[in-house]
Formats: C-alpha cells, sequence, structure tokens
C-alpha cells in the first residue's frame, strides 16, 4: 500500500513541514482466494458466536420491550 503525505496548503504550493503533513491512503483492491481453516475450528468459531449472540439477543429483546412498553402507555393514554 502506498502513502502520500499532503497538507491545506500543498495545494497553494506552499513549503510543507513534516510536522504538518496528513497522510492519504491509496486504496487498494485484495481478492481473497483460500481460507485454510480446520472444521474443528470452524466449528469452535460458531459455537463461541452462538454463545456470544445470547446477551446481545437478551439486551436487544429488554430494549424492544421498554419501547413498546413506553409507546403503549403514551399512547393509551392518548386513545382514551
Amino acid at each position: 500500500m502506498f502513502t502520500e503525505f499532503r497538507s491545506a496548503d500543498d495545494a497553494a504550493g506552499a513549503a510543507v513541514a513534516p510536522s504538518d503533513a496528513v497522510p492519504v491512503q491509496k486504496s487498494t483492491r485484495v481478492t481473497i482466494v483460500d481460507f485454510d481453516i480446520s472444521f474443528s475450528q470452524l466449528v469452535e468459531f460458531f459455537v463461541k458466536a452462538a454463545f456470544a449472540a445470547v446477551p446481545a439477543a437478551i439486551i436487544v429483546a429488554s430494549l424492544v420491550l421498554f419501547i413498546v412498553a413506553v409507546f403503549g402507555s403514551v399512547l393509551g393514554y392518548v386513545v382514551r
């Protein structure tokens, strides 16, 4: 990957001190051809991901429940 150093004064043709330089990275396209991972490592990864998803689902469900309760109570008073 190539990195250029430019500053705001660079366009105006002013001298640029190294401390004023801002790195600008050029993007490079990358194509992944192969993964070398064993079946047991893949199973281990998915088991860990499943265990990590349980607390996340509990947090999301509690947030949704809270939002529904707030809107339900507000709209319940408006409808009556």
